[in-house]
């Protein structure tokens, strides 16, 4: 069996040899040079995992924060017969570090949402979300029970008395299903 190498593209960094081996010719084996792929392939894994809402890691450590996708976050909510604390941010605002600063690590909130099942969420990626159930700035935040129905909400400039209030009329309000709830 006869192989032949050869190299594609001209610079060292980018350059590929192929080895193309077999009666057909078929490839058989692909090395790369790729340091400069290395960096740009990281380059853009830092942008997505800015774009995908995990800009929302920073917000609030001391929070139980379920995951930054609402829809396997809410499934587990309704398994469990729980309230969801359903937080909206925008990595770039102000505001919601401001929020999360001098409210959400706050021991008080934490201990008021440690029974609930809290997600984290961006404004902007999940925008249907925050637009179906009225949110129109950040920070804000909604509380939903397992069948859907928002119990309380607030936006923009919450303060710590009216985020705890807020919790407590949900807790008040929910009264837990028997059986888990339907899928909508």
């Amino acid at each position: 069996m006869h192989c032949h190498t050869f190299r594609i593209g001209g610079r060292p960094a980018w350059a590929r040899l192929v080895r193309r081996c077999g009666p057909a010719g078929r490839v058989k084996a692909v090395a790369a040079d790729t340091p400069g792929l290395r960096r740009v392939l990281a380059s853009v894994a830092v942008v997505l995992v800015g774009l995908i809402g995990l800009g929302t890691l920073g917000c609030s450590p001391g929070i139980r924060w379920q995951g930054y996708v609402f829809d396997p976050v809410y499934a587990k909510s309704r398994a469990e017969n729980k309230l969801t604390f359903v937080y909206f941010r925008n990595w770039y605002a102000v505001e919601c570090t401001e929020f999360e600063e001098s409210v959400l690590k706050q021991p008080v909130v934490r201990e008021a949402v440690a029974n609930l099942i809290s997600v984290a969420l961006s404004f902007d990626w999940d925008r249907p979300l925050a637009d179906r159930w009225g949110i129109r700035q950040t920070p804000a935040f909604v509380i939903v029970d397992p069948e859907g129905r928002v119990l309380a909400r607030g936006e923009g400039d919450i303060s710590l008395e009216a985020l705890l209030d807020a919790i407590e009329q949900a807790k008040e309000e929910f009264t837990p299903m028997t059986q888990p709830a339907v899928p909508p």
